[in-house]
């Protein structure tokens, strides 16, 4: 699967953020242990179902 990662828009410790095709796509390092992108996920489905949103 070719992915277009678009314009980088933040880097942090962990990962860095790419705005393309209107959706956010956050990469995270080689060096953060397996699962840490399952975890992150998880989060951020707990946040949306306790009605979290972002702003457009």
């Amino acid at each position: 699967m070719d992915i277009t990662l678009g314009t980088q828009i933040a880097s942090g410790n962990t990962a860095q953020i790419y705005f393309s095709n209107n959706k956010i796509i956050k990469v995270f390092n080689d060096s953060l242990p397996e699962g840490t992108a399952v975890y992150e996920a998880k989060k951020q489905e707990y946040a949306y179902l306790q009605g979290f949103r972002y702003r457009k």
